[in-house]
């Protein structure tokens, strides 16, 4: 069972009294004094193997041919962004784990986009991906109404919600049109919340989240501030069950894991021989694997060849992921998927920053479409992830046979990477007499590129007898080890959201 549990914490906070008290009313301070305080805290807990359990909904009915044409726009506008943003996370966090929600961070921004103007607005949607001249502002709105109402739209074996909460402070006056529009485009419940009461209000949204979690997040928040005057909760709930479940008694303890090059991890490695659709992109030197939920919700796992990571991510965007859908092929395959763990933070106020949303720190930032009180600003955004227990990594081991599929006999020689070209027919007829190995594993370093491994015991090879009672001759089954860094992306089908993206680079880290 994969689950993952995201929310985006966002709050709002007038500036500090000199004396340290706070205003009873945002009108009695200058502009200067009062900057709009944007927190965003995003968790996400999941992939883990948990008992079934439901998020609440309430959608009956949704989309319509058209809306469902806004939908097809909008991914591939909601891709680029998340890629973009995946490249600023590599920037600021080179060599470490990566995970977070592109689907929930675009409908956080545009939700805060309702209440912003001018050019404060033009860059929170321009920095999303959007071209405000080919796509007018109620465009953009209705297509994430649209995308949200997808999402939660009740699917059998699939339990997958997007949410909001608002918890407004009794001095804030919010314009009507705003919280409508919040209300009825990104389904947001209420709250008149008294923050002069910081225990008091901290345990309001923290029993809320709970509720809607079901129990899985206690005390969200931990360190409200006395000047809080809003506090935006986003949150995904996503739980579904692999359409190929793993036999516990197949995984494999302490296999090796290439973090770079002079550290290597150990992990527990799931097994199983099973059909998935996978390809090899030549042109981008990786290797990819979809593996699908039950309903309405698959997995991709990139794996770059050995220092190629770079280049595959600069890469990654809207076409790319046309093109592996394209390409896609189901066929047999060996697969070897290890549990892991992963956490992470970023301040993502810098990276907005530097993705284009500049007025809304700034003095002259405009966000009158929220309230008629001047002088709100973003001064700060901080996104932080956390990740339990996960059935979701992979490490490849070959696409030896892969290649030669796709290739006459002429290309054998290319399988010299992994071979001699002129000793594997007769490595292939020894074993299948029997009398020896195809391939004996390399040293750490070089055993992380893609091998083959036949007919040998142990944490690193694939055991005889697990071959035998497969539908195909064993020996043409493409190996899939996931054994050094690679990218995920968990996407739900219907729309083509990317619901989380990442890369894991040592998976045992927490």
């Amino acid at each position: 069972m994969g689950e993952y549990y995201m929310f985006l914490v966002q709050s709002f906070h007038p500036a500090k009294i000199p004396n340290g008290s706070l205003t009873s009313s945002l009108i009695d301070y200058p502009p200067s004094k009062m900057p709009l305080f944007f927190y965003l805290v995003l968790l996400v807990l999941g992939l883990h193997c948990a008992p079934p359990n439901s998020c609440e909904g309430k959608i009956t009915s949704c989309l319509s041919p058209q809306q469902n044409a806004t939908l097809y726009k909008m991914s591939s506008i909601n891709a680029d962004f998340a890629f973009n943003l995946y490249r600023r996370f590599t920037t600021e966090t080179p060599d470490q784990n990566i995970f977070f929600s592109p689907v929930s961070i675009s409908a956080a921004l545009a939700m805060l986009s309702i209440g912003a103007c001018s050019s404060t607005q033009t860059q929170i949607l321009e920095s999303l991906g959007f071209n405000l001249t080919d796509t007018p502002m109620a465009e953009i709105q209705q297509g994430f109404q649209y995308l949200i109402c997808s999402l939660n739209f009740p699917k059998k074996e699939l339990e997958l919600q997007m949410g909001n909460a608002l918890f407004i402070g009794k001095q804030l006056k919010p314009l009507a049109k705003f919280l409508d529009d919040v209300n009825n485009l990104y389904e947001t419940e209420v709250f008149s919340t008294d923050f002069s009461n910081v225990s008091a209000a901290q345990q309001e949204i923290n029993s809320h989240v709970e509720r809607k979690t079901k129990g899985k997040i206690v005390g969200l928040i931990q360190d409200l501030k006395p000047n809080t005057i809003m506090v935006l909760v986003n949150y995904i709930c996503f739980k579904a069950q692999w359409a190929n479940p793993f036999d516990p008694s197949k995984t494999e303890e302490g296999s090796s894991f290439l973090v770079d090059k002079t550290t290597t991890v150990q992990v527990p490695m799931m097994h199983q021989i099973e059909q998935y659709y996978h390809l090899v992109d030549t042109e981008l030197n990786c290797t990819v694997l979809q593996m699908d939920y039950s309903k309405n919700a698959l997995a991709l796992f990139v794996l770059p060849k050995e220092g190629q990571i770079e280049w595959v991510e600069g890469a990654m965007s809207s076409k790319t992921l046309k093109k592996w859908n394209r390409l896609l092929r189901k066929g047999w395959i060996d697969l070897f998927v290890p549990k892991f763990s992963i956490s992470a933070t970023y301040d993502l106020g810098a990276i907005l920053l530097k993705m284009g949303i500049q007025d809304a720190f700034a003095d002259t930032a405009d966000f009158s479409g929220l309230t008629k009180d001047n002088g709100l600003k973003l001064s700060k955004v901080t996104s932080s992830k956390i990740t339990r227990e996960s059935l979701t990594t992979l490490r490849q081991v070959s696409f030896i046979f892969k290649h030669h599929q796709h290739n006459t006999v002429k290309g054998w020689p290319h399988l010299s990477f992994f071979f001699p070209a002129s000793k594997l027919f007769q490595r292939c007829f020894l074993f299948l007499q029997g009398i020896s190995s195809v391939y004996s594993p390399p040293p750490p370093q070089a055993a992380h590129k893609a091998v083959l491994h036949i007919g040998e015991k142990g944490t690193e090879a694939v055991p005889e007898v697990r071959f035998l009672n497969q539908p195909e001759i064993a020996l043409l089954h493409p190996i899939i080890q996931f054994d050094r860094s690679f990218l995920l992306l968990i996407l739900e089908k219907n729309t083509r959201s990317i619901l989380f993206l990442g890369k894991i680079v040592d998976p045992t880290e927490v």
